[in-house]
Order: structure tokens, then C-alpha cells, then sequence
């Protein structure tokens, strides 16, 4: 009786989390503004293995770090959205990779499209638990100065761009 429970429990976490990792709306009161430093990370670059990825890439210039997997349906979803804002608005965007391997990633990237300007191998998941993500995708808007000042969980939308973190690019630009 006491081992059907826990694994009834163990399932339902588990559907939970396939639940969300999959969704293409964020939770409601999941997105926040955060003003957190980027944590420190050391992870390799997928594109250039012989180098490494670090939170000073992001640093000195407004940008967004994506988090993302291969089997994330809501990640598909988003990535014509991150094209666009890549393409049309010139706003830099950075991405971890959680829990792929290489060969996973770029076969992803180059299915879907690579808005990314570096992107980097979270094989471990160490960077998204500093980050406190729990599932993919997840959007964070960086400032100039690496701290954290939007947080967007779930896929992406237009309409989140253009009333959320357009504006808050373009305050962070100025500043």
C-alpha cells in the first residue's frame, strides 16, 4: 500500500513536470522581474567545443539567455519568435542548452534555426538550477551589467515581445 503511494506521487510529480516543460503559455505569475546577478558558469560552446561559454560573454550589452532542450515542444514553438527578435530587432540572444548532447543540439538548431549568438552545452543542468529554471523553455533579459531583470517561463510570444520585454530592452539600452 505505502509503495503504490509514493510511486502514485512519483508519477504525478513527473507528469507535472512533463506538464510544464512542455507547455507553450507560461504559468500564470511565473514570468518576474528578478535583479539578480548571472550566477558564474563555465560551460562549452556547441558551435566551438574547443572553447568555453561564461556569463562575461554576456555582459556589457543587453541580451536575453534562453534555456532549451531538444525534446521541448514548447521550445519549437518559441523559436520562430527568437528568429524574429534576432533578425529584426538586433537584440543579442544567448542560450543554454539543458541536457542534450551535441550532436542532439545542433541536429535541433539546425531543424528549427539558430537565433543564438553563442550557445552552450548545460549538460549537467548546473547553470539552470543556479538560475532556478524547472523547466524549458525559459527566457531571462539581461542587462549591460549581468543582472538578471526579466524572467520569462514558457515559450515565448509575440505579444509578451512586444508589451513585456521590447519595452524592457529599450529602458535597459538607455540606461
Amino acid at each position: 500500500m505505502q509503495q503504490s503511494f509514493i510511486i502514485a506521487i512519483l508519477l504525478l510529480m513527473l507528469g507535472l513536470f512533463f506538464y510544464h516543460s512542455n507547455s507553450s503559455t507560461p504559468t500564470p505569475g511565473a514570468t518576474s522581474v528578478a535583479e539578480v546577478s548571472l550566477p558564474s558558469f563555465r560551460v562549452i560552446d556547441l558551435m566551438q567545443p574547443d572553447k568555453t561559454f561564461t556569463q562575461h560573454d554576456i555582459v556589457g550589452h543587453v541580451a536575453l539567455l534562453n534555456f532549451w532542450t531538444s525534446g521541448c515542444h514548447a521550445c519549437q514553438i518559441e523559436q520562430p519568435i527568437l528568429m524574429k527578435i534576432s533578425q529584426e530587432y538586433k537584440i543579442p540572444i544567448y542560450s543554454l542548452n539543458y541536457g542534450d548532447g551535441s550532436q542532439a543540439a545542433k541536429r535541433w538548431l539546425q531543424k528549427w534555426g539558430n537565433p543564438y549568438v553563442t550557445t552552450g552545452l548545460d549538460t549537467t543542468g548546473f547553470v539552470a538550477l543556479q538560475m532556478g529554471v524547472y523547466g524549458t523553455p525559459e527566457t531571462f533579459l539581461i542587462d549591460d551589467q549581468g543582472v538578471v531583470r526579466y524572467r520569462q517561463v514558457g515559450a515565448l510570444d509575440l505579444e509578451t515581445w512586444n508589451t513585456i520585454l521590447l519595452p524592457l530592452v529599450r529602458q535597459y539600452e538607455i540606461q
